[in-house]
């Protein structure tokens, strides 16, 4: 944590602050990342019809950050960007087929 946000968090508990959650948070519904159940299944089904799809395409068409989108497709879904292509990174056999 930098030196500024410490100083930060002092003049907040100094000024009266009690609890460390974050009050906005709580309020609101909204899921704290758009790395969803929902948003992964919508991305695979988007490289599933078209493996050359790129992450920016994705990213507009769902309406969600290039980040997020990148995570999901690298992280969640285990691709990797082959030949212009989208493969599962685990399945080495499916490079194979295109040599």
């Amino acid at each position: 944590m930098s030196r500024h946000q410490v100083a930060k968090w002092c003049r907040s508990f100094q000024a009266g602050r009690e609890h460390v959650e974050n009050r906005n948070m709580e309020a609101s519904d909204r899921p704290s990342s758009s790395r969803t159940d929902i948003n992964t299944a919508r991305v695979e089904k988007i490289i599933q019809r078209d493996r050359r799809v790129t992450v920016r395409e994705i990213a507009s068409e769902l309406d969600l950050s290039y980040v997020n989108v990148q995570r999901i497709v690298t992280d969640e879904l285990r691709y990797s960007k082959v030949c212009a292509l989208w493969f599962h990174v685990r399945c080495p056999r499916s490079i194979r087929k295109l040599e």
